[in-house]
C-alpha cells in the first residue's frame, strides 16, 4: 500500500512539473558583467537568495532603481531599507531586506513576484549595486549582512 502511495505522489509531482518551468521561459536577467569597481559591500560573500532582476535608468539629474525578486514559494517578504550614494564617482546602491518563511511555516508552493523601486533625485548614476540581506522569519540576523545581488554600469 505504501509503495502505491509513494508511486502516486512521484507521478503526480512529475505531472504537475514541480521544480520545472516551461521551455523557453527566460531565467532572471543576469547581473551586468561590467560590475562597478566601487562597492558598499566589498568583502561580502556571494549572494545566495532568490533570483533578482535589477534595472537602473537615469533621467537628467535623477536615477530610478527598480528590482524584482522571484520568491520560490509564498510567504516571502521584500522590503526597501534605504538608498546610498557615493557622489564623487556617481555610484548608487539600494538596500533591500528579504524575509523568507520559517522552516515550520506552511506556505503556498508557487512562485511569487515582489517588485520595488527607489528614485534618487540628485544623482545621475554611472554605476549601481543592489545590496540584499536575507533572513529567516523569527530568527535574528546581522543587521549589516548585505550581499551584492546585482550590479549595473551605464553604457559607455
Amino acid at each position: 500500500m505504501m509503495r502505491r502511495v509513494l508511486r502516486f505522489l512521484i507521478v503526480a509531482a512529475l505531472a504537475v512539473g514541480v521544480g520545472c518551468r516551461p521551455a523557453g521561459e527566460p531565467d532572471a536577467a543576469p547581473a551586468n558583467p561590467a560590475a562597478p569597481a566601487f562597492s558598499f559591500a566589498p568583502d561580502a560573500p556571494p549572494y545566495d537568495g532568490p533570483p533578482i532582476r535589477f534595472e537602473v535608468t537615469t533621467e537628467g539629474p535623477a536615477t530610478q532603481f527598480r528590482w524584482s525578486v522571484t520568491a520560490p514559494t509564498g510567504g516571502w517578504e521584500v522590503t526597501f531599507e534605504g538608498g546610498r550614494t557615493y557622489p564623487p564617482i556617481a555610484h548608487g546602491a539600494v538596500k533591500v531586506l528579504i524575509v523568507r518563511p520559517g522552516a515550520d511555516e506552511m506556505v503556498t508552493q508557487t512562485q511569487e513576484q515582489h517588485d520595488g523601486q527607489y528614485r534618487h533625485g540628485n544623482l545621475t548614476a554611472k554605476t549601481a549595486e543592489l545590496l540584499v540581506r536575507v533572513v529567516t522569519r523569527g530568527m535574528t540576523g546581522d543587521d549589516d549582512d548585505y550581499r551584492v545581488a546585482a550590479s549595473w554600469s551605464a553604457p559607455e
